[in-house]
């Protein structure tokens, strides 16, 4: 976060209401600049000097102006002014005029700002005028402060960088503030028509809405077959773990723990421009109705607003904007109409939130590239509200959200306390049971099931499990066997346990006329496999007149009855929504089943399993149907004589030329399907080439190249030796070759397979065998590494990690000195490592023994930064932008949660290398936290005054280090902010 000193900071609330006026008008701006600030640094994922230069003066700039001072008119409460200043028509209207004097925008515009400020200052004062005090001219009064201290701020950035300011005011180059700026009209027209009445008409919809928030997502539906149960939202929610950008994440050794990840909670706090993405299954809708709840009962927190993809697609068809669908929702599903205009209102203001749910249940790729641009347009159209977006995980790239604008974060699986959490809760909701029999029946699932860790890390999968074990006592032991056996139960066991029968007239049917149905629903032209009664009652009937019924009348009555067979169990098919003409629509209650049953008939129509291979080439090859595909394997694998494996040879054997991409998505999806298949070990060798061929043939650091590979690495637990094998004669091959790129590409891949492996698999396990094998592969080449590294950096790092060489041998070839040490060093694909220094400090503070890099070589290369230090005694050494913001994000915690396993003994250059490294990494972070690290610095405690008084400017006490002589004075310099270690 920002650093500010707030003018009248050292005077607290006591010190009257001008005091504590003034402290809030400092605060409000203080977060209209962070918030500019987080804006900038999220949208320059990749940035250049000058937006990273940027970045870097709005998270240092300090607020030093005289602070406010007025008089409040007789009757109008300080506390009442209080509110208005933190209210969000206050902070849009601050974040609006800096973005506004940011950039070469006509004054007009700050006029209007200064209408609308003083308008929406009449409309929430008001109400406190009823004593007779006037409030005209306090918003006007409020407003010059602001814009005097904002253009002070702006000034000062002139003055500081003539070139950075000059550019920002040309090129406007943070779209986020160019959105603002194309958003300002609509927000000034839309409070300077708000009064008090409107204002209040306003207040008084969002209070009922959250009530009706309450009550609509304050329970959750657990899947079940005899009955629609609703379950409070605490007593069978397990809070899942949410991960930053796991695929993308820069961390060297892909195998430690950094961290459990974000609760629901600490996810709230982050979404901004958010993209949450998970595998089927994992919980992305149960989240999003946990967070609807979570916002609904916080007043003070943003309105939210769920819009749910496939019926954004259905019920509008593009008639609708995505405003238009909300107010018809609110209407028609909440009863809660909004007043004209409060939706747009509460979105310009940044008081509302939006959630997008189920980017991924758009089968066809271009509707959800259509999808997404209209996502991305309404991002831009209301540049204050937070929006969040849920996909699966596959499929995403190909209508993937802009990613200098969404971050993305990923649903992990349950751990064994999840899940071990979740099974306890789940049988503590069982009816007609003792909660020492709930006890038992969990201790007994527990231990069952122990051996089905992946299956039941899956919180749909494990809650079906537990249906099946109530109703049957038996687990499954595949996907395929849980909805198997869930169709059985559901069709043939469970009215008979409900002592319920009804004789349908094609009983012997129903299983493949759902197939049909399910099938039809998946394929058809038009999202997202919803249709009417009507709709329905025709496709049986066309089932049944191929099936044998001649005479018509007596197909459409057991067509009927089945239709209402089925509509009336709601975990079959429940209802969608309306068509325009009031007709009720259905679909498959659960996603998960309409997959099931279109992969069931997708594996019994198609005669042989080369034909299934050729019906799948085409889609896998765009990345749809990936689930489908995987699970009609799966059937034809059981059913079929060696299934699995005819279909792997022919996908494997395909003759069609196909782009790279879809070349890269059909051996992806051979290579997601070993964790369901077991082909031949041939056939796996096969897999195992072809990936890496296809990796070595084009540009290795795009997915559409690396990714197959990640996807082998993640998949095959079952296999892992096999491929292991293949990919050791594979690597041989490549570093033999007398291709250069080829060459440097074998030596590449084996020394990041376990980072590989991270990124193809979202469940743990597996990152200690693929570093073994690294580690294997890297002793076994390390003459070549060591050849290699006077010519690719990233080869250089193996060097370093693996303790190969130190870096006092390779300190002279950098021209920027040790700078070069805070940057990330490419390997090519899979992931660029965390910056050398970053990791060193990591590794010296936890003493982790079997890091990456040894924990003595680290010791050694401290000694050599420090040497370094003493040839070139004058900062800055390092270059800004430095790759190391988040630094502390991924190390702190980890340090903190375990004390060291050795305690590194640091010789004079030794200790004054590593406080360099520390001291420049923390420097350069974009959100220090400095108070968080004297309690974990280890064998550089004595460094934690230095950061106290850095951070907080203060005359701490500064005790002496056991530096070189000359190098304490400087150390106390750059606490008292006289140096600085990275270049400003």
């Amino acid at each position: 976060m920002a650093t500010f000193a707030v003018p009248g900071g050292e005077a607290r609330r006591e010190g009257g209401p001008n005091v504590v006026l003034a402290e809030v008008a400092a605060g409000v701006i203080v977060e209209a600049v962070a918030g500019t600030a987080r804006w900038l640094r999220r949208e320059s994922a990749r940035p250049d000097d000058a937006e990273q230069a940027l970045v870097r003066w709005f998270d240092t700039y300090q607020l030093t102006g005289p602070g406010l001072d007025m008089q409040l008119p007789q009757g109008l409460a300080a506390e009442r002014v209080e509110e208005f200043l933190h209210c969000d028509d206050s902070q849009a209207v601050l974040h609006e005029l800096l973005a506004v004097r940011l950039t070469d925008t006509p004054e007009a515009v700050v006029e209007r700002l200064r209408d609308a400020y003083e308008a929406a200052a009449r409309a929430r004062l008001s109400p406190a005028g009823a004593d007779g005090a006037d409030v005209e001219g306090v918003g006007a009064e409020l407003f010059d402060y602001f814009d005097l201290e904002i253009a002070t701020l702006v000034g000062r950035l002139a003055g500081a960088d003539t070139e950075l300011h000059q550019r920002v005011r040309t090129e406007a180059f943070s779209a986020r503030i160019a959105a603002v700026l194309g958003a300002i009209e609509q927000h000034v027209q839309a409070l300077t028509v708000r009064d008090s009445a409107c204002l209040a008409a306003d207040q008084a919809f969002v209070a009922d809405y959250r009530s009706q928030l309450v009550s609509a997502h304050g329970s959750l539906e657990p899947p079940d077959f005899a009955r629609r149960r609703r379950v409070p939202i605490n007593a069978l929610h397990v809070s899942p773990r949410i991960q930053r950008d796991l695929e993308r994440r820069a961390t060297q050794d892909a195998s430690q723990d950094v961290g459990q990840g974000l609760g629901i909670a600490e996810f709230e706090n982050v979404i901004d421009r958010t993209v949450l993405l998970g595998d089927p299954g994992c919980g992305k809708s149960t989240t999003c109705q946990v967070l609807m709840h979570r916002r609904a009962t916080d007043p003070g927190g943003p309105v939210p607003f769920l819009v749910v993809l496939r019926d954004f697609a259905l019920m509008d068809n593009g008639e609708r904007s995505v405003v238009d669908h909300i107010e018809h929702r609110l209407e028609t599903y909440y009863q809660c109409p909004a007043p004209p205009g409060a939706v747009k209102r509460l979105l310009l203001d940044g008081a509302a939130s939006v959630i997008f749910d189920g980017l991924d249940e758009l089968v066809d790729s271009a509707r959800r590239r259509e999808v997404t641009e209209i996502v991305e347009l309404f991002a831009t159209r209301y540049p204050q509200a937070a929006v969040l977006v849920t996909s699966r995980v596959v499929g995403y790239n190909e209508a993937r959200l802009d990613d200098r604008f969404f971050e993305c974060y990923r649903l992990g699986p349950f751990d064994e306390a999840r899940t071990e959490e979740y099974v306890r809760k789940w049988f503590a909701q069982e009816e007609e049971q003792t909660a020492e029999a709930a006890r038992q029946a969990a201790d007994i699932f527990l231990a069952e099931s122990g051996g089905l860790v992946d299956l039941r890390s899956n919180p749909l999968m494990l809650a079906l499990m537990c249906i099946l074990y109530r109703g049957t006592g038996s687990i499954p032991r595949s996907r395929p066997e849980v909805y198997e056996q869930c169709s059985t139960m559901l069709f043939q066991k469970w009215d008979v346990r409900r002592r319920i029968h009804i004789e349908l007239k094609m009983a012997y049917l129903v299983e493949p006329a759902l197939r049909y149905l399910a099938y039809w629903l998946f394929t058809q032209d038009r999202d997202p496999h919803a249709v009417t009664e009507r709709e329905l009652v025709a496709r049986v009937v066309d089932f049944l007149r191929a099936r044998g019924y001649e005479n018509l009348d007596e197909a459409e009555s057991a067509a009927r009855q089945f239709v209402g067979f089925c509509r009336g169990r709601a975990w079959v098919f429940s209802e969608a929504g309306t068509t325009a003409h009031g007709e009720s629509l259905y679909t498959f209650t659960h996603r998960t089943f309409l997959e099931y049953f279109a992969a069931a008939q997708l594996a019994s129509t198609s005669d042989t399993p080369e034909a299934l291979a050729r019906r799948l080439a085409p889609r896998v090859a765009r990345q749809e149907w990936d689930i489908v595909g995987q699970l009609a394997v799966q059937i034809k694998e059981r059913s079929t004589e060696d299934g699995g494996a005819r279909v792997f040879a022919t996908l494997l054997s395909e003759r069609r030329r196909r782009s790279p991409v879809g070349r890269g998505n059909v051996l992806a999806f051979l290579a997601r399907c070993l964790t369901c298949v077991d082909p031949p070990p041939r056939l796996v060798r096969q897999l195992t080439r072809a990936t890496v061929e296809h990796l070595a043939g084009g540009d290795a650091g795009s997915d559409e190249f690396s990714g197959p590979v990640s996807w082998l690495l993640g998949s095959c637990r079952h296999c892992r030796d096999c491929v292991s094998d293949e990919l050791s004669l594979v690597i041989a091959d490549l570093v033999a070759s007398g291709d250069e790129q080829r060459r440097l590409t074998g030596l590449r891949l084996a020394a990041s397979v376990d980072v590989g492996a991270a990124q193809g698999s979202s469940l743990s396990g597996g990152q200690e065998f693929w570093w073994d094998f690294a580690r294997r592969m890297v002793s076994e080449y390390a003459a070549q590494y060591q050849a290699a590294a006077h010519i690719d950096v990233g080869l250089m790092d193996v060097c370093l990690g693996h303790g190969m060489a130190g870096l006092r041998e390779y300190l002279p070839r950098f021209d920027s000195g040790i700078s070069s040490l805070f940057v990330s060093w490419p390997m090519g694909f899979f992931d660029s490592w965390q910056p050398y220094a970053t990791r060193c400090v990591f590794v010296l503070l936890s003493g982790e023994e079997g890091s990456r890099p040894p924990f003595e070589s680290v010791v050694r290369d401290c000694s050599a930064v420090g040497a370094w230090v003493r040839e070139h005694p004058d900062p800055p050494w390092a270059d800004d932008p430095l790759d190391v913001s988040r630094f502390l994000e991924y190390f702190t915690e980890k340090i903190a949660s375990s004390p060291p396993s050795a305690l590194a003994v640091l010789d004079a250059d030794g200790y004054l290398g590593a406080a360099v490294l520390l001291l420049t990494s923390i420097e350069a972070s974009q959100d220090p936290r400095p108070q968080h690290l004297p309690e974990v610095l280890g064998p550089l405690a004595g460094l934690a005054p230095y950061l106290e008084a850095r951070h907080n400017e203060g005359a701490t006490a500064l005790p002496a280090l056991p530096v070189p002589d000359g190098f304490g004075e400087l150390l106390r310099s750059w606490a008292r902010r006289e140096v600085h270690f990275v270049r400003q």
